[in-house]
């Protein structure tokens, strides 16, 4: 054996140790030089890191040399020739037990995650946003290393012999090294973000508790308040790593490219990203054992040491439908979930659960909650993880969805830091002022400038920890949210704004649909904001125009709450109109008009399609029927 115990025992998560990584994953190249068995590179890693460090296609600099992963290694394989074998024999099939199902559902903004690892789903509709079809199954292998491609080496030139040159017995194997220049080698896996597997069995994590318990009665009463207006709204609980009745698994998966999968070899374990890559006849992610080093009394004896001498002739593995494989793992970890249901006033309908500002919005409270717990409790960057999920709840019979923010223990096991946020008294006063600082930073207090950028900037939220996410953060609509979660504050576009209550936002968007309406004109447009409301004015005759969250139900924004509450009638009703049924409608907009008072569209219409709201509101404005 080339490794020691303790490198065999932290690499099966075995050794219980805050210092040491656990999981641990080699990237090694294992050949010959000057005709004995040399290993070069040899570097190990975190496997939840590595699984995007080393992820197939990915090119990794050690020494000053560049290499791309282009295979799997395996620890004391049984066979030295074909090394992959004692895990892929079996291929793709039921009874391969070293491969899991990976069941989620594929649509954007859901992230469902089937529990079940060890069969096919058999969900014809995703039970998160109720889509059809969007359940897909593929299998996933746990890997232990990973490695370059060994080629015949040419010692005198220092550099690799031709491809169609087979191993033989040279005295010099090597791991590939290439050149940024090289086809294709930008191209790499894709890691999705850690996943709680399921909510089965949650019923027994810790429940923190945040009104009328001895800790929260001795804060000060502001304190007390915020506490507990926030636990109105939100369940906080705990995951403990270390006792099985109160853990949950989570799990990461690298899916390839596009989510593709990889084509494996069964005999090696090459990995290539695209099937036409991998041919009967290449070269393999280790160099196969010398003559000399092989067990001459083993009866396929002759047969290996042909097969050492040669290139793999392994095929592209296949079976039970499938013909790619994913990489992943799961841990256990110490974890806290701060769970909300979307419920009043959010939009009930499953098409809010997929909508981007809530995701987004979300999102953002998540990283600004990583940040300010590190902070506040002195922890170092990049000690805690977290991720979004959306799962089921049934209460009374009646079936919900529910967030979750859940924010676990980046290494394996655990390290009892988010279990330990809730801690005695200094603990509830620390979330306390957790909670006042994620405000203040999702507020723009914070962003360059100090005025507030559009979604997001290295001021508020925009960090390396958070790389993958940078394009799916919204900080106006996190602190929409949370505003809701603290204080009951319904998402308007007001509760966006740095001090809850000035309408600068409203009037920027009033100015820049004035300006537009302008340019289509040869006259001056009219457009200010007045009480929370946009007001187009033109020969005397106004359009009123309401911005609403596209999170909320309509009638729950406060300014069409204030219309219908003067007289709550189905006429009333009736004097509301969404901007956005003059597109779809495809009758005369004027008619829909005849008879409004209120047109209301999403903020995020209002920026994201502008020109198309001028176009026509210029319609509109040539003959109002009002």
């Amino acid at each position: 054996m080339n490794d020691n115990l303790l490198n065999h025992l932290l690499r099966e998560g075995i050794t219980p140790s805050f210092s040491f990584p656990l999981d641990v994953c080699d990237f090694k190249g294992e050949g010959y030089k000057s005709g004995n068995r040399h290993t070069w590179p040899n570097t190990q890693q975190d496997l939840k890191k590595a699984l995007s460090e080393y992820s197939p296609g990915r090119v990794v600099t050690i020494d000053g040399e560049k290499y791309k992963v282009q295979g799997l290694s395996f620890f004391n394989s049984p066979c030295r020739v074909n090394r992959a074998r004692h895990i892929f024999k079996d291929g793709f099939s039921d009874e391969n037990t070293n491969l899991k199902w990976y069941n989620r559902c594929t649509m954007q903004n859901c992230g469902f995650v089937e529990n079940n690892l060890n069969e096919k789903s058999e969900l014809t509709e995703c039970p998160v946003c109720d889509t059809t079809g969007s359940v897909e199954s593929g299998k996933w292998y746990r890997p232990e290393g990973f490695a370059p491609l060994v080629v015949p080496w040419d010692a005198h030139k220092d550099r690799a012999k031709p491809h169609t040159d087979p191993p033989g017995y040279r005295y010099e194997m090597r791991a590939q090294t290439v050149s940024r220049s090289d086809d294709d080698i930008q191209n790499s896996g894709g890691v999705k973000l850690p996943a709680p597997l399921s909510e089965v069995g949650e019923e027994n994590l810790k429940l923190i508790s945040l009104k009328d318990n001895d800790i929260v009665n001795k804060l000060p009463i502001a304190d007390r308040n915020l506490l507990s207006s926030f636990g109105d709204r939100m369940k906080i609980r705990t995951s403990n790593a270390s006792n099985e009745m109160e853990s949950i698994d989570l799990i990461i998966i690298n899916s390839g490219y596009n989510s593709s999968g990889y084509t494996v070899c069964p005999d090696c374990g090459r990995l290539e990203l695209e099937a036409r890559k991998l041919n009967p006849g290449h070269h393999r992610p280790y160099s196969p054992p010398r003559t000399r080093e092989m067990n001459k009394d083993d009866p396929d004896f002759e047969d290996l040491d042909s097969q050492a001498a040669s290139h793999c002739m392994g095929t592209r593995m296949s079976g039970n439908g499938l013909n790619s494989l994913f990489l992943g793992m799961t841990f256990k970890t110490d974890m806290i979930l701060f769970t909300f249901d979307v419920d009043t006033p959010f939009n009930t309908d499953k098409r809010t659960i997929l909508n981007n500002s809530l995701n987004d919005g979300v999102r953002a409270i998540k990283e600004a909650l990583i940040t300010e717990i590190q902070a506040v409790k002195k922890f170092m960057k990049m000690e805690i993880g977290g991720g979004l999920r959306k799962h089921n709840v049934t209460v009374d019979g009646e079936t919900r969805t529910v967030f979750d923010i859940f924010l676990y223990d980046d290494v394996s096991g655990g390290a009892g830091l988010t279990t330990s946020l809730f801690d005695g008294e200094e603990g509830y006063r620390d979330f306390v002022e957790i909670l006042k600082r994620v405000e203040l930073r999702l507020s723009g207090s914070l962003c360059m400038g100090g005025k507030g950028c559009d979604k997001a900037c290295v001021g508020c939220l925009l960090d390396f920890r958070n790389k993958r996410e940078h394009d799916k953060l919204d900080r106006k609509n996190g602190l929409r949210i949370l505003r809701y979660l603290l204080y009951g504050k319904v998402p308007t576009i007001e509760t966006g704004n740095q001090n809850d209550t000035p309408h600068d936002e409203l009037q920027n968007l009033a100015n820049q649909l004035g300006g537009d309406l302008s340019q289509m004109n040869d006259y001056v447009v009219k457009a200010n904001q007045d009480e929370g409301v946009i007001e187009i004015t033109f020969n005397q005759e106004n359009l009123k125009i309401r911005p609403i969250s596209e999170m909320i139900l309509p009638r729950m924004d406060e300014k069409v709450n204030e219309f219908l509450q003067v007289d709550f009638t189905p006429e009333r009703m009736d004097m509301i109109q969404d901007f956005e049924d003059l597109w779809k409608s495809g009758g005369d907009p004027k008619e829909l008009l005849e008879g409004k008072e209120m047109i209301h569209l999403s903020i995020l219409k209002f920026y994201n399609e502008r020109q198309k709201i001028a176009s026509t509101i210029n319609d509109l404005l040539s003959d109002l029927p009002f």
